[in-house]
């Protein structure tokens, strides 16, 4: 039964079926001379609504959308935490939650600095390489009150050379809004805090007398400080920073730093979205007067190469260049700044077969340089592989880890020594770290300090997860599957679950996807899903186009006008799991997060017969407005803007999942998971996009109530602390039995004979 609210809210909210829903209202957009139904665009009225803090709401709209997002937040915890199943849930998942980790620990002059988590946040920590007790460094809790929120994540640090100093990059409640803080590593002090470090990624000079990084006005409006990014020199002495270069002149470019090992250059990255650089060379000190950089490289504009460029420190005044110009899957070009151009040489051709792995946000380095050796991170086929050569390019074999199927997240070096620490994980593996050295060959002995208990590195048979610590005895399979996409295309797809899974019934499955921003999707430790997989369930993960999985080529053909590509990847591996009898589609659930999430809404709208259940996490849902809401200006170069052709107007418009909801039509259950400090892919995108698929449903009796909105108290990133992944694991695995994919838990079942 539908009944409206008297009052201010009366226009925009009604009470239906014991449920508060959004009303849709007869709003339009103009886009290139075509009206585009907007029924829920009064939600981005006040932006105040979905500010993570409380402030004064100026328009009825606004106290509507705020509080129709109380209301979703409080059914959400009722129907999953509320559920006796939940704790459960959450009380599996810990066991592999709290098992310790540790970070591979980065090396500077004999001191060895990493971050250790058991429960709470990740506390950082520093000890002798040759060892000693360690000593406490930062604690994050610790940054709390000065920052002005409830947790703080720890999203960077970098050592100085002699290990004197880190800079640490503070995330307040995990937003993308940062703050560098510059800790004093003999006593513990706080020497600054620099705000505008949204983006920032710092390198010290050589003398420990500053570093650089790239900085924002932390007084401007997020879709402004892209634009407004500029290079700053921080010195100790005297506390202050000075602009080096910037600002930069396009807002969808940003920029990047390397000081190079002797001190006297500093090598600028201009970033054109995801698509091309520019490479540029500037002395350090700068010359008095003006001194215009030159330039390495161009790959942006009409007269650039549309090719990209990484850069990793050589020894004095050389560089190694990562470049995709003329090789989809990567090259590498060893540059000495000292000499002319002519010098300059191609150190590793590119492999026909493996690309390099690029960098991204967070993960390990493409390349990294220990006594001599370059060690170069090659992906392929749902794997991770680290090679060696050395400074002339001479192939020197293949480094072994442990495991069939497994991501390195994180390497670091001791140059000096030739010690690599080489942090691995996967679906059934714990992340551990294992210490090699350039120059072994075999044996890998597990890293000091370990997160792992009795680990042994060299376990795993071709097809066979390692055991993981006080682990229920249920070991698992992983197969690379190969499948045709709706264009002929071939895409692979790890699929894991444990071995005496009976494969002539149907089970409950999760298909994971991302397809955006050359990112890779390689096998990651997910608690709840290692505890998904002991209940003899199915986890899928698809490498998707318009990721890095095979290369720059594999990459473009997911982007702008072929974003459809993508969907269709993602849709035809859900029909190869049903038609390989894994499961069906009343079992099948889809889970992605972030571009994830745009993956999910996507593909629920086109095909929701097709699954069982849809996890949008902190989701990019409406495409036509993105570019006008929080960080977003950047994305342009991977989806296109709506605002700037009538050509991309049209495919986004094709595609866009709040557009594309149709009343009447029964979409699946669905968890919109929505991050209340999210400042880059914004509330509004998950809000808008529930509330559309409950008018939508209305009238399907109950089906419209299957739409939830949980809220996490973070930001675009994950929380990182052990309680937080329970709780969203507990929430997803409860919503999943909700939904009507798994019945209620009982005893993990016993290994069949």
């Amino acid at each position: 039964m539908t009944r409206p609210l008297k009052g201010a809210f009366r226009p925009f909210l009604m009470h239906h079926d014991a449920r508060l829903i959004a009303v849709a209202k007869p709003h339009s957009q103009a886009y290139h001379g075509v009206s585009v139904p907007d029924p829920f665009g009064w939600m981005t009225e006040d932006p105040r609504a979905i500010a993570h803090r409380d402030g004064a709401l100026a328009t009825p709209a606004g106290h509507a959308t705020r509080a129709w997002w109380n209301s979703e937040r409080r059914r959400a915890m009722a129907a999953l935490r509320g559920r006796p199943s939940w704790q459960q849930y959450a009380d599996a998942i810990a066991r592999y939650a709290k098992m310790p980790r540790v970070s591979p620990p980065l090396v500077a002059n004999g001191r060895r600095f990493f971050s250790e988590r058991a429960e709470g946040e990740p506390v950082w920590y520093w000890q002798p390489s040759q060892g000693g007790s360690r000593q406490p460094l930062l604690d994050p809790a610790t940054l709390t009150g000065s920052l002005s929120c409830k947790r703080v994540g720890i999203t960077g640090a970098w050592p100085s050379p002699l290990g004197n100093f880190v800079a640490f990059k503070a995330n307040p409640d995990y937003a993308d809004a940062a703050t560098l803080v510059v800790i004093n590593v003999a006593t513990s002090e706080v020497l600054a805090r620099l705000m505008g470090a949204d983006y920032a990624n710092v390198d010290w000079l050589p003398d420990e007398t500053g570093f650089l990084f790239n900085w924002v006005s932390p007084d401007l409006r997020p879709e402004q400080k892209i634009a407004a990014m500029e290079l700053h020199r921080y010195q100790l002495e005297g506390a202050r920073a000075e602009r080096l270069f910037g600002p930069t002149s396009n807002p969808n470019w940003w920029l990047d730093a390397v000081v190079t090992e002797d001190g006297r250059h500093v090598v600028i990255n201009i970033f054109d979205g995801w698509r091309a650089t520019d490479l540029f060379v500037m002395p350090l000190p700068p010359v008095s007067g003006e001194t215009a950089p030159q330039r390495l490289f161009q790959g942006i504009g009409p007269e650039g190469t549309g090719a990209l460029h990484f850069v990793t420190k050589g020894p004095g005044a050389q560089i190694f260049v990562l470049t995709n110009d003329g090789a989809p899957n990567w090259r590498v070009l060893s540059v000495d700044l000292g000499t002319t151009p002519e010098t300059w040489r191609e150190m590793i051709p590119e492999d026909g077969h493996n690309p390099i792995a690029p960098p991204r946000t967070g993960g390990p380095p493409s390349l990294s340089l220990a006594d001599g050796t370059l060690l170069v991170h090659y992906i392929g086929g749902g794997n991770s592989r680290l090679r060696r050569y050395g400074l002339d390019g001479t192939a020197q074999g293949e480094i072994p880890l442990p495991g069939p199927y497994r991501q390195i997240w994180g390497l670091t070096t001791d140059r000096a020594t030739g010690e690599i620490f080489v942090a691995i994980e996967s679906a059934t593996m714990q992340p551990q770290n294992v210490l090699t050295n350039v120059r072994m060959s075999n044996e890998i002995p597990p890293a000091h300090p370990t997160a792992v208990k009795n680990a042994d590195p060299t376990a795993g048979a071709p097809s066979t997860g390692p055991r993981v610590d006080d682990a229920p005895d249920a070991p698992c399979v992983t197969t690379l599957h190969h499948y045709k996409s709706r264009d002929g295309t071939t895409v692979t797809m790890l699929v894991t679950h444990r071995q005496d899974l009976d494969r002539t019934r149907p089970h409950p499955a999760m298909l994971y996807g991302y397809g955006g921003f050359n990112v890779p999707v390689l096998p990651r430790w997910r608690p709840y899903v290692r505890h998904w997989l002991d209940r003899g369930y199915i986890w899928a993960e698809a490498h998707l186009r318009g990721g890095s999985e095979y290369g720059e080529a594999w990459h473009r053909d997911g982007q702008l006008g072929r974003k459809q590509l993508v969907f269709d990847d993602s849709i035809a591996g859900a029909e190869y799991l049903i038609a390989q009898h894994y499961t069906d589609a009343p079992h099948l659930a889809i889970i992605g997060m972030s571009n994830g999430g745009l993956l999910v809404g996507a593909v629920m709208t086109q095909r929701p017969e097709l699954f069982g259940a849809a996890i949008p996490m902190h989701p990019l849902l409406n495409m036509l407005d993105y570019p006008r809401w929080g960080r977003a200006t950047i994305w342009a170069s991977e989806y296109g803007s709506a605002d700037d052709s009538a050509e991309a107007f049209h495919w986004l418009h094709a595609y866009s999942p709040y557009h594309q909801v149709r009343d009447g039509t029964t979409y699946p259950p669905t968890l919109v998971v929505v991050p209340e400090h999210d400042d880059r892919v914004v509330p509004l995108h998950g809000l808008t996009f529930a509330a559309r698929l409950q008018w939508a449903m209305r009238e399907q009796g109950n089906v419209g109530a299957h739409v939830l909105v949980a809220t996490q108290p973070t930001g675009h990133r994950a929380a990182a602390d052990a309680q937080s992944e329970i709780r969203l694991g507990a929430d997803i695995l409860s919503f999943l039995e909700y939904a009507g994919i798994v019945p209620a838990p009982g005893p993990v079942p016993p290994l069949a004979p």
